[in-house]
């Protein structure tokens, strides 16, 4: 269990501006998003919080990571047996990253997602379905590390698992969080990935994470996390539409009307996409109230809107 005078926040996604450019945004808005990245965690370090972020060990990060080394060897999980984890610091900063080294499923050549070609690389799913299983073990503290967050926060659809894993949890559990940052982005897989992705059948239906057949990454972050947030107070309302909301309004709408888990302005984070944040408060006592979040001060380069 955390220590009561301290808070955890673990978050995960795909990429960090400072170590690799995703796909499907340009490389000015990548290093962009990539500032936001950061900036988040560096502001929450500055008030005293326990930072980590949970990336994949992508071959740019390897190269971009400061002060690397070899922490824990991650039992196997979903057939993947060659994964550790590598712990250093975002460039110029001190804030903590934890890196999955998983070199079947991350060190390639080609993008973040396609190879040389262009093309998806065909176990997608299961790439980010291993680091939303990596990153539950971790919230849990099923691994060899003695650290377990109080709140997990997930961006995106590349991290939507994660809320969904550690919803299924009989033991007591981390609050989560998730932010979705573009709806059109999706993660939908066959329905034929569940076995391959470590999740039951039972799963796959409107109230879970089914999306016209499919299994849907996305849905299953904005349905089973504790509290959803965007990117933006005006993203959020234009996300209840069916202009913005990419088939999904009709579930954002019900979590807005059934209960305060789905917020606006008050919930917003500055854009931070595609990763895991873990901190831990040093003084006070450890709470989530997504409600009511310290406020964050935003320097340009966060670009808050």
């Amino acid at each position: 269990m955390p220590n009561t005078d301290t808070a955890s926040v673990a978050r995960e996604g795909s990429y960090a501006g400072a170590f690799c450019n995703g796909g499907g945004l340009s490389a000015c808005e990548d290093r962009r998003l990539g500032r936001r990245l950061a900036a988040l965690p560096i502001a929450l370090m500055g008030r005293g919080v326990d930072v980590h972020l949970l990336l994949p060990g992508y071959p740019g990060a390897f190269t971009r990571i400061e002060k690397p080394r070899f922490i824990a060897k991650l039992d196997p999980i979903l057939g993947v047996t060659d994964a550790t984890l590598v712990s250093g610091t975002l460039p110029d900063t001190d804030l903590p990253v934890w890196l999955v080294d998983a070199p079947s499923l991350y060190r390639r050549t080609g993008s973040l997602y396609q190879d040389d070609d262009g093309r998806d690389w065909p176990d997608n799913a299961l790439r980010f379905a291993f680091l939303s299983h990596v990153a539950a073990k971790l919230a849990m503290g099923r691994t060899k590390l003695a650290w377990k967050p109080d709140v997990v926060h997930a961006n995106d659809w590349h991290a939507g698992l994660l809320p969904l894993l550690l919803s299924l949890e009989k033991a007591p559990r981390p609050s989560t969080v998730f932010t979705t940052h573009n709806m059109a982005f999706q993660g939908n897989f066959p329905a034929s990935v569940l076995p391959t992705i470590g999740l039951p059948d039972g799963l796959l239906a409107t109230d879970g994470i089914e999306f016209y057949g499919k299994v849907s990454f996305l849905k299953a972050g904005l349905r089973y996390a504790d509290r959803v947030t965007t990117v933006s107070p005006n993203y959020a309302k234009e996300i209840l539409t069916s202009e913005f909301g990419c088939g999904l309004e009709g579930l954002l709408r019900a979590r807005e009307q059934t209960s305060r888990e789905f917020s606006t302005a008050s919930t917003t984070h500055c854009g931070i996409l595609r990763l895991i944040i873990i901190f831990r408060r040093t003084t006070g006592q450890a709470t989530f109230q997504a409600s009511a979040p310290a406020k964050v001060p935003c320097s340009e380069n966060w670009v808050c809107r």
